[in-house]
């Protein structure tokens, strides 16, 4: 465990600790590393997303493009896991800092809310 700081003070009773423990493990199974982790895999030349398996022979260059919250982290996940595959990309993201080895960055910072 480790997404509820607080888990042991709330895990009063069995059905907290219930309850607690499918908050955590929801909160897991949505994570990006997780999510990567179990739907995206390549072997040799062969890269396989979700139930798509794609021929990484028949492409010269692979580019990535990402945007929005939390791309910066996505982004640098495929980054690794594409390694010297991935020709080039980019990036913009208004929360997370991130260095990348190919990918162009930029952090924009959110628009203030409208009054």
């Amino acid at each position: 465990m480790g997404y509820i700081k607080n888990y042991d003070t709330l895990a009063i009773n069995n059905d907290r600790k219930i309850v607690l423990d499918l908050i955590e493990a929801a909160y897991t199974a949505i994570q990006p590393q997780h999510v990567f982790e179990h739907n995206f895999s390549i072997d040799t030349d062969t890269l396989k997303i979700f139930d798509q398996t794609f021929n990484l022979k028949q492409y010269e260059r692979i580019f990535l493009l990402g945007f929005g919250k939390g791309s910066a982290g996505n982004s640098k996940l495929l980054e690794e896991k594409l390694g010297d595959r991935l020709t080039e990309g980019y990036d913009i993201d208004v929360v997370e800092d991130e260095h990348f080895k190919k990918v162009h960055y930029t952090k924009r910072n959110p628009s203030p809310p409208v009054c």
